[in-house]
């Protein structure tokens, strides 16, 4: 059975880059053999729809919502520093989702073997 990751990543700022860099990872992965969920693919552009009861904290529950059914976050590089991740990695150590770092398997490397691997240790 696949794993699914949650590639997290930070979206604001230059929102079309982040994207991009997100569809790059999430794309590795796949090709690695992976399921991948990537809020930045799934609401890209849906800010323009903020206002009446939807805002930054709807996005950030829906993330969070979709992280708490992965079987493991996936954290691009650069990304630690980002709001937005910084509060889905407080929430995938409180709920023991495990979490992998891109600057320690880079995707274009990374395999289900090694998924493996870090779980039995974890």
């Amino acid at each position: 059975m696949n794993k699914l990751l949650y590639v997290a990543g930070p979206y604001s700022g230059d929102t079309a880059d982040n994207i991009a860099r997100a569809e790059e990872v999430s794309i590795g992965l796949i090709r690695k053999g992976f399921h991948v969920f990537t809020p930045h693919k799934n609401m890209a552009g849906y800010e323009q729809y903020e206002g009446n009861g939807i805002g930054y904290k709807t996005w950030m529950d829906m993330d969070l919502d979709f992280l708490r059914r992965c079987d493991a976050m996936y954290v691009m590089l650069n990304s630690e520093r980002s709001v937005g991740v910084q509060k889905e990695l407080k929430f995938a150590r409180r709920k023991k989702i495990p979490v992998i770092h891109e600057m320690e398997y880079p995707y274009s490397g990374f395999t289900l073997e090694m998924y493996a691997e870090i779980i039995e240790e974890k």
